[in-house]
């Protein structure tokens, strides 16, 4: 396990859609994640309510197969509205489930740091006004004191060292997270930057592609014997569930085995029958050419807005953990000629830039780094003491 950090720097923390992530700068100057109690640096954005208790994380997930209609996931797609989760006669608010999130994050991260309660969040550049401030109100819903929200693909760009490019480049973030994608076109000039245009698919995402093999793993079953597990006739509606989410689970796991491997193997379980299906990385990337041209034609309309042509481009920032699947990565440098930049980890980029942000904010509250509204579509941000 890692020492306990010397310093009492403010947290950086991706509120993710799918998963979340805290880091911190510590002593030497440098962002760290911080890992949750479990070990993991990524915790699970799901909640499961569970006899009036609320239970985060990895488990909660696990949980979506035997009580789905316990556990809630991907409530920042619902960040902002009136939507409500209802349980036990009680209606949750979006804010309401990301603040049970934030305080799980927090707490496991306090482990290692200490009593800090200052937090720097990130929020998609797109957000509009009422979903930043029902962000701000789950921080402080958590007992943070909230320095400020910065944008996701600004926070990305510190990660990567910003500050660094050569003055006058125009980069892009890709953001393919486990439920949406974003694309942002960013014109970097020393200590400041700018954001051209931002737009992406809040439905697309790393479950899209998870989704693909779990098709394929049905197609397989139903072939080999004779149940589609789709079918209400052929299983009751509580085995249906614990069935789908359990292939989701392996599914999910293959598309981590294929990021690094031309083949895997899955044993999957219905109606006790058997079946062991093997899939190819060819197979996948085959499956999943239409999200993969989902991808290219938003990059290219987002590149479009800005003004610009791809061979304009000169740096390009992988962000979310789905971008490290190889056939993703090709896209990008299929559009714009230029290889991602990988010194980050995608996962965690965001969270590292928040730190940075948070550090700094801490430091000087209100003086030289501020986060522009998303509307002037402009960032400017003073990096002398990052």
């Amino acid at each position: 396990m890692a020492e306990p950090l010397d310093d009492k720097t403010a947290f950086g923390i991706d509120l993710g859609t799918t998963m979340s992530v805290v880091a911190q700068v510590n002593s030497a100057g440098l962002p760290i994640v911080l890992p949750n109690a479990e070990g993991s640096p990524t915790t699970p954005s799901i909640v499961l309510f569970d006899a009036g208790h609320a239970v985060v994380g990895a488990v909660a997930r696990e949980s979506l197969a035997t009580e789905p209609a316990s556990v809630v996931q991907l409530v920042k797609r619902h960040i902002g509205s009136g939507w409500t989760f209802d349980y036990g006669g009680v209606a949750y608010r979006p804010e309401h489930v990301s603040a049970l999130i934030l305080r799980k994050v927090v707490h496991d991260a306090q482990l290692l740091a200490g009593p800090v309660t200052q937090a720097a969040i990130t929020v998609p550049a797109y957000f509009s006004d009422p979903m930043r401030a029902a962000t701000l109100r789950a921080g402080e819903l958590a007992g943070l004191e909230v320095l400020g929200l910065l944008s996701e693909p600004t926070a990305a760009a510190l990660a990567y060292g910003y500050d660094r490019r050569p003055a006058g480049a125009t980069g892009v973030v890709v953001d393919l997270g486990g439920g949406t994608f974003d694309v942002t076109v960013m014109e970097y000039d020393g200590a400041e930057l700018k954001v051209r245009a931002t737009g992406g698919d809040a439905y697309l995402g790393g479950a899209n592609f998870d989704k693909v093999l779990f098709d394929r793993f049905v197609e397989r079953f139903e072939s080999a014997h004779g149940l589609d597990i789709n079918d209400p006739d052929a299983l009751s509606l509580d085995e249906c569930a614990q069935v789908s989410q359990d292939w989701l689970l392996r599914a999910a796991r293959a598309k981590h085995d294929l990021t690094s491997r031309d083949r895997t193997s899955v044993a999957l379980q219905a109606a006790g029958l058997t079946l062991r299906v093997d899939v190819t990385r060819a197979e996948f990337v085959s499956g999943s050419a239409v999200l993969l041209d989902e991808m290219t034609e938003k990059m290219a309309d987002v590149v479009a807005a800005a003004g610009i042509t791809p061979k304009d481009i000169s740096v390009v920032l992988p962000v979310g953990g789905a971008t490290r699947m190889p056939a993703v990565r090709e896209r990008m440098k299929e559009m714009f000629g230029v290889d991602p930049d990988t010194s980050v980890r995608p996962d965690e980029a965001v969270a590292l830039g928040a730190a940075l942000f948070a550090a700094q904010r801490q430091l000087e509250r209100g003086g030289a780094i501020t986060s522009a509204p998303p509307d002037r579509k402009s960032t400017r941000l003073n990096s002398s003491h990052i």
